[in-house]
C-alpha cells in the first residue's frame, strides 16, 4: 500500500483540472492578507497555503485573466479561524472575511461576475468545511475541503457544543456544506505530530504486527453527539476481539503513537466532531489498513478516480461494529489484507 501522499494527491487533482496540456489556464489572484501572524506550515490544516504555493509554480497558470478558465482565489480562513479566541469570535471573523472576500470581487473583478463566481476556486481547511463561507458564495463557486460530507448533521452538533455564534448555525442549516457536483474533497496536510515522516514501513509479515485493531483518540463522554456516538462504542463493540489496542488517552510523544500505527493490521478512523481526519492518511503511510466509519452521506477524496476498496475498508454507522471486530474474515483472510497493505 503505497503512502498516498497530500501533494500526490493534489497534482492528481490539477491533472484533472488542467487536462490536454494545459487546456484550462488558471489565474491566481492577489488578496491583502488581513493577518500578521506566520502561516503554521506544519499544521494538518494547512492546504490553505499549501496549494495556493504549489500553485504559483504551476505549468497552468497564467498571469493574464483574460486566458484563464478558472480562478483561484488564496484566502486563509482557517488560519484566521485558529487563531488566539476560543469564543467563537475568530471563527465569526473568518466568515465575515469571505464575505469581505465576495464584495471585493464583486467590485475589481469581472471575471468574477462574469459566471456568477462558479469558475473560481477557494480552499477551506477548517473542519466545516465551505460552511464557513457565507451560502452565497458557497453555493456557486468551488470549494476544495476536507470536510465532504452532504448532511451538515455534525457540523450543527459541532457549532452548538462549541456555543459558536447562531450565524455560522443558521449558515448550516441553510446549506449543505459540501456539494459532491461541484466541490472538490481533498486529504489534509499530515502535520508534523501526526507523523514524523511519510517513509513507507511495511514489514515484510502482516502478521508479524501484533496489534489486529488500533485507535487511539479522545472520546469525550460527556458529550454524546460527538462522533455520533461511535468512538464512545468502540470499547464495546472490540472487547471480545483480541489483539486490539483501543485508548482514549493521548501520547505526548508522538513517536510512541507511530510505533503503535505500524505495528497494528488495522487501523480505525471513526468521525469526530465531523467526518474527516488524518487518521486514514496516517494509516496509509505507515501500511495499515485503514477502517474509515463515516455517514454515508460522506465522499472519500477523488473517490472516482481512486480505488479506495484496494487499501482501506469503508463502513458505515450502522456496520462498523460487526467488520472491526473480525476485519481479516471480512475482507477474506490474510492474504488479502497483505495485497491491501502493498497496494
Amino acid at each position: 500500500m503505497s503512502p498516498v501522499t497530500f501533494i500526490g494527491l493534489f497534482y492528481i487533482l490539477i491533472s484533472l483540472l488542467c487536462v490536454d496540456t494545459c487546456r484550462n489556464r488558471i489565474y491566481i489572484y492577489v488578496i491583502p492578507s488581513n493577518s500578521t501572524e506566520s502561516p503554521n506550515y506544519s499544521s494538518i490544516y494547512s492546504a490553505e497555503y499549501r496549494i495556493h504555493d504549489l500553485l504559483l509554480s504551476h505549468e497552468c497558470r497564467t498571469l493574464s485573466p483574460d486566458e484563464a478558465s478558472l480562478f483561484y482565489v488564496p484566502v486563509y480562513p482557517t488560519h484566521l479561524a485558529h487563531l488566539s479566541s476560543t469564543d467563537g469570535s475568530q471563527l465569526m471573523g473568518a466568515y465575515h472575511h469571505l464575505d469581505s472576500i465576495h464584495y471585493h470581487l464583486i467590485r475589481t473583478s469581472p471575471h468574477y461576475l462574469a459566471r456568477n463566481g462558479t469558475d473560481h476556486i477557494f480552499t477551506i481547511s477548517h473542519d466545516i468545511g465551505s460552511c464557513l463561507a457565507p451560502s452565497f458564495m458557497s453555493s456557486s463557486s468551488i470549494f476544495m475541503t476536507h470536510f465532504s460530507d452532504t448532511d451538515s448533521t455534525s457540523v450543527l452538533s459541532y457549532l452548538r457544543a462549541m456555543n459558536h455564534p447562531l450565524p455560522l448555525i443558521e449558515r448550516a442549516k441553510a446549506l449543505p456544506c459540501f456539494n459532491s457536483s461541484k466541490d472538490i474533497a481533498i486529504p489534509p496536510h499530515l502535520g508534523e505530530r501526526n507523523t514524523l515522516s511519510l517513509d513507507r514501513f511495511l514489514t515484510e509479515d502482516s502478521n508479524s504486527r501484533p496489534i489486529d485493531v488500533f485507535f487511539r483518540g479522545t472520546n469525550h463522554p460527556s458529550q454524546p453527539s460527538y462522533s455520533r456516538g461511535v468512538r464512545q462504542n468502540l470499547s464495546d463493540a472490540l472487547k471480545d476481539a483480541p489483539n486490539t489496542l483501543i485508548s482514549y488517552d493521548l501520547h505526548q510523544d508522538p513517536k510512541l503513537y507511530l510505533d503503535e500505527l505500524k505495528s497494528s493490521k488495522f487501523c480505525l478512523s471513526p468521525p469526530g466532531w465531523v467526518h474527516w481526519s488524518p487518521r486514514v492518511y496516517q494509516a496509509i503511510a505507515v501500511s495499515c489498513v485503514p477502517i474509515i466509519i463515516q455517514q454515508d452521506t460522506a465522499v472519500l477524496p477523488f473517490e472516482n478516480f481512486v480505488d479506495w476498496g484496494s487499501f482501506a475498508i469503508v463502513a458505515n454507522l450502522t456496520s462498523y461494529a460487526a467488520i472491526v471486530s473480525d476485519p481479516v474474515s471480512f475482507i477474506g483472510g490474510a492474504e488479502k489484507l497483505l495485497e491491501m497493505q502493498q497496494r
